[in-house]
């Protein structure tokens, strides 16, 4: 089982510090998808539509944009933040 690293960009960063409460369950699944990248099943995963590498991460009414870099072994977190402000944010990506 290859074990993988995650990078929270800047602003993904600002809202784990901000919301500590949901900013944790983003940050336990994230940890348990670097270190079993077969548990992507396991949460509710899915592929952008539009965007190649994109994923997106629902807990709650909240989303998580990220990429999974299988050549370097990274996950990427790009943005985090409540559902109808995430996908407008997307097109910066």
């Amino acid at each position: 089982m290859i074990s993988y690293k995650v990078k929270y960009k800047k602003e993904a960063q600002k809202f784990l510090l901000r919301n500590k409460k949901v900013g944790l369950q983003f940050h336990r699944v994230f940890d348990n998808i670097s270190k079993d990248i077969e548990s992507v099943d396991l949460y509710n995963i899915k592929n952008l539509q539009g965007y190649e590498n994109l994923k997106r991460l629902k807990i709650g009414s909240y989303r998580s944009i990220f990429k999974i870099d299988n050549e370097g072994q990274l996950i990427i977190v790009a943005i985090i933040g409540p559902r109808g402000d995430i996908y407008k944010k997307i097109k910066g990506l």
